[in-house]
């Protein structure tokens, strides 16, 4: 049954997000630094024209979805910082991703999944082969919408329970069956479908002396 949720929950958040992605305008951006502040300056970016594009105060909240893989990558990016690298290692990596977005005034939810477009390879769900370990995608994709853009429809369920025959009994087998129906809805504004391209080596601008 456990097997049977996490099976559900996927099929769900990859709908979930194709709904989304196909009602979304495709931008990129690529960094020029490390990950970090490479996604600081795209999110940032991308907030402000949006607020400014829809005569929203310069301080509103943002929704975003944001691929959880992130989180992993912010941490190396900010580990193999020259100057401050070291400092980061023992800081909750969780924490250090919520408070880069919060900083930018955006609503971040993490997704475990994919949509058809960034697919499991950008998901990191693809099997290891022999050789190379699997790297973090270069690209990664996020939504972005002011809050109420996206809301989910509920058309209920049908769970016909657990279901159990002679030929199921003989071998110990059962079989459960359950369906829902969901949709997304677009209420209107904007949202973007933002792929920002980042390397995790921490680069940073060459410090300047002052004098």
């Amino acid at each position: 049954t456990d097997h049977l949720a996490v099976a559900q929950a996927q099929v769900k958040e990859i709908y979930y997000l194709d709904g989304i992605d196909a009602g979304s305008t495709e931008v990129n951006y690529t960094g020029t630094y490390g990950a970090t502040r490479s996604l600081v300056h795209s999110f940032a970016l991308a907030a402000h024209a949006m607020r400014k594009r829809l005569h929203m105060p310069l301080d509103a909240a943002i929704d975003v979805l944001v691929p959880d893989t992130l989180v992993p990558l912010i941490r190396v990016d900010m580990v193999n910082d020259l100057n401050l690298g070291l400092n980061f290692l023992n800081e909750d990596p969780e924490t250090v991703a919520r408070a880069l977005f919060s900083a930018l005034r955006l609503n971040v939810t993490w997704y475990y999944d994919y949509s058809a477009d960034v697919g499991a390879r950008g998901a990191m769900q693809i099997a290891q082969a022999a050789g190379t370990l699997n790297n973090f995608p270069a690209t990664f994709r996020s939504w972005m919408f002011p809050p109420g853009t996206w809301v989910r429809l509920d058309g209920g369920t049908l769970d016909v329970g657990m279901i159990r025959d002679s030929s199921l009994v003989e071998t110990n087998d059962y079989r459960i069956f359950a369906e829902e129906w969901v949709q997304v809805c677009k209420r209107g504004g904007e949202s973007i479908a933002l792929d920002v391209t980042v390397c995790p080596n921490g680069t940073a601008p060459t410090p300047v002396s002052a004098f």
